[in-house]
């Protein structure tokens, strides 16, 4: 069923009134539903040639597709179809590759003064459990910046699974930033693979937070995360590993929820 796409607005968090965002970023191109992009330098990918799908436009090394196969969110999602032969190629997105209107395109903007906290996601699907890993980078002139990574073999068949890396990131420098989308292992199993709604966001530090996210809220106490007024995806150490709601020794985590198609993610101390 179509849901609601994401829209950036309703997942930036601004930490301690500091004027701290991620600004051009294009959430929908992000969740894959594009499905006509003009793009130039690229040549022609999976058959296609410039009009084509967002897929098409960003691809690098063929094996990735737009489908409607599964979707998250909104109509399209990104799939890598292993279910007959796995690739001798590892299949790369580049988003700077849409380079006539910028849709993978975005900015770190802050002028804090100090470090401010973000946080890169997306949410994977297999069909069939599988292994290997995937990853998606955050990148700047042609150089890693920050990856989230996640083990397929953890990926719980017929589900949407959420992955996240958290980092610090002092003062935007006006250049532009992008992804990379790609595998850093192969599957050697036959599987399908869907990738949807990637989105990078500001996140916050308290121990009680408010949301973005109308009547929601997130406390931590006692060792254990509670969220009111929304639902809690999941929990993640400050490192990126998914964590329970309970038992929790001191430190640092970041808080997934969701309502009616909007997110937050929330870093809290404990």
């Amino acid at each position: 069923m179509k849901k609601q796409l994401l829209k950036i607005s309703a997942v930036l968090l601004f930490a301690f009134g500091a004027k701290a965002q991620i600004t051009n970023f294009n959430a929908n191109a992000f969740s894959f539903e594009p499905i006509s992009v003009e793009w130039t330098s690229n040549g022609t990918h999976n058959g296609a040639s410039s009009p084509g799908n967002i897929v098409d436009a960003w691809t690098q090394v063929d094996g990735f597709e737009q489908s409607n196969g599964q979707a998250r969110t909104g109509t399209y999602s990104m799939l890598a179809d292993f279910s007959t032969t796995i690739p001798v190629a590892t299949p790369k997105l580049q988003t700077w590759r849409s380079n006539t209107n910028k849709e993978g395109n975005f900015n770190f903007d802050s002028d804090a003064g100090s470090d401010v906290n973000y946080t890169i996601m997306g949410y994977v699907y297999v069909d069939v459990v599988t292994d290997g890993t995937f990853k998606i980078n955050i990148q700047k002139n042609g150089g890693q910046f920050e990856q989230a990574t996640i083990n397929l073999n953890s990926v719980t068949p017929g589900t949407w699974t959420l992955f996240s890396k958290s980092f610090d990131f002092t003062e935007g420098d006006g250049a532009d930033y992008w992804c990379s989308v790609n595998f850093a292992t192969l599957p050697t199993i036959n599987a399908k693979i869907y990738l949807d709604d990637v989105s990078v966001v500001q996140t916050t530090t308290l121990s009680t937070s408010l949301s973005k996210i109308d009547g929601a809220s997130v406390k931590a106490e006692n060792g254990s995360i509670n969220v009111t007024g929304a639902n809690l995806d999941a929990v993640y150490s400050i490192t990126g590993q998914q964590v329970a709601t309970s038992g929790l020794a001191s430190g640092v985590y970041i808080v997934k929820i969701s309502k009616n198609g909007k997110q937050d993610a929330i870093k809290v101390v404990l």
